[in-house]
């Protein structure tokens, strides 16, 4: 047998969950209707970096635009590369997955299954093509532990020192990340370890160093977006709870948690390194979790993988537990579980996204962008409380209705113009302007948009609350 022959016949699940996946995330990206809230924001900012673009936050995470920026070098300003870029890092994420699934299960078709169920659940379809930071993050982070796991194999500290690289980038691609390094640390502490721990270190310092470095020489503070992040946060985010985290994980994994009873139980028998490892990563994700704030599905990108490797170890170890005579039953128990949970993760998906398309393809949003592209001029002031799509469809200067006081947030502007969605929670009655109706915009389920021309008012007593000139 050749060996591209060899090479598939070992590898060939692998191939057909990729190739799979990559025909499932292009059918969902091509019927994706409206960018969601973050995405316009890294889009932006990746613009910023190769022309002139009148809307950016500074505080957001810096790989994610920097990437982008990198890819627009060759296509230009393209939200579909974007898109194909966060698409080719889920790729990574599932070919990652099965790596590490086979350092730390034994038996092949455990492996096949755990990958088919990360490939397939219902946060990997649909944030697979979102310009988001959670699926590269995620990709990053399992790199760092495929090279940490190989380590773990062969003792060479310039495997710690790559491991080391990948969790610094999937530190800059969200900074909660960095949480996980603590589940590294144990393994890297003590003894004649240090060789290791300084590798480890070193590999995360060469990508760090040069963001803080441009931070300090910004701002005055290597750490600055780190804590202008955490500031807005604490600021405008209101903290839900706990019960929330939990039941997005119960969502996103169903019965295959039932899994992590044999893993709980293997670990207290002797267990491998590896595997205790794993135990550490996902303790470290749940802490993670349940630390941040919002408790949002998106959230769990990162968790999910980590738990589906415990999984994967849990049901090796119970396969093994029970009798011969039992394991066929087993066998297929296990099976019905994946088949069941990877079929509800693709129609989940197709559901969330089938009725997003139907509420925002020609909605009222959909207007709102295309009329400020066609009729504001770049660079041009938009106040509204939908203020990223406009800041980055039509790149004009978009700024959020913190105050009820328009005048407030035209700041030193004289004029511009202020779009409210009556889905984003805001009544325009209660707000206080000096401006005219131009245009209204009505969809089938996404609400109204309205969109006045304003100007900064002499005195807030002239105009009462909701009177148009």
């Amino acid at each position: 047998m050749t060996r591209c022959g060899e090479w598939l016949r070992h590898q060939w699940p692998l191939l057909a969950i990729v190739v799979m996946f990559i025909i499932l995330e292009v059918f969902f990206l091509a019927r994706n209707p409206l960018l969601l809230w973050d995405e316009p924001v890294y889009l932006s900012n990746a613009r910023g970096h190769l022309e002139d673009s009148h809307f950016g936050e500074d505080f957001r995470f810096p790989l994610l635009e920097f990437a982008i920026a990198g890819v627009w070098v060759f296509t230009g300003v393209s939200v579909l590369a974007a898109q194909l870029l966060i698409v080719g890092f889920s790729v990574a994420a599932v070919v990652l997955f099965w790596v590490a699934a086979g350092m730390v299960v034994s038996g092949r078709w455990f492996r096949v299954g755990a990958t088919a169920a990360f490939a397939f659940s219902n946060l990997l379809l649909y944030w697979g093509f979102r310009v988001y930071t959670d699926v590269p993050a995620a990709a990053l982070l399992l790199g760092s532990v495929v090279l940490f796991l190989r380590y773990e194999e062969l003792g060479d500290c310039r495997l710690l020192l790559f491991s080391g690289v990948f969790m610094g980038l999937s530190f800059l691609m969200r900074f909660p990340n960095a949480l996980l390094v603590f589940a590294f640390l144990p393994f890297l502490v003590g003894g004649q370890r240090w060789r290791g721990l300084l590798s480890f270190v070193v590999g995360g310092a060469v990508v760090v160093a040069p963001w803080m470095v441009a931070n300090w020489a910004r701002y005055g503070d290597p750490f600055w977006d780190v804590f202008a992040q955490a500031g807005v946060i604490g600021a405008y985010v209101a903290r839900q709870p706990v019960g929330l985290f939990f039941g997005h994980v119960a969502f996103s994994l169903g019965l295959l948690l039932l899994f992590l009873v044999p893993f709980a139980w293997s670990l207290r028998r002797r267990p491998s390194r590896n595997h205790v490892f794993v135990g550490l990563l996902v303790l470290a994700a749940f802490v993670l979790g349940l630390a941040n704030p919002l408790k949002l599905p998106r959230y769990l990108v990162l968790t999910v993988p980590l738990l589906l490797l415990a999984c994967a170890v849990g049901a090796e170890a119970g396969w093994r537990a029970v009798g011969v005579g039992w394991r066929r039953v087993a066998a297929v128990v296990m099976v019905s579980l994946v088949v069941v949970q990877v079929a509800f993760g693709f129609v989940d998906a197709v559901a969330v996204l089938s009725g997003r398309r139907a509420c925002y393809a020609g909605g009222a949003a959909a207007q709102a962008i295309s009329f400020a592209e066609e009729n504001i001029p770049e660079g041009d002031l938009i106040i509204s409380n939908s203020w990223p799509w406009y800041g980055f469809y039509g790149n004009h200067r978009a700024r959020s209705t913190w105050s009820d006081d328009v005048s407030l947030v035209l700041g030193e502007d004289e004029e511009g113009w202020l779009f409210v969605h009556s889905r984003g929670g805001l009544d325009p009655s209660g707000l206080v302007f000096d401006g005219s109706l131009v245009s209204s915009f009505n969809g089938s389920c996404d609400g109204t948009v309205d969109a006045y021309f304003v100007r900064k008012s002499s005195s807030v007593d002239e105009v009462g609350d909701g009177e148009r000139p």
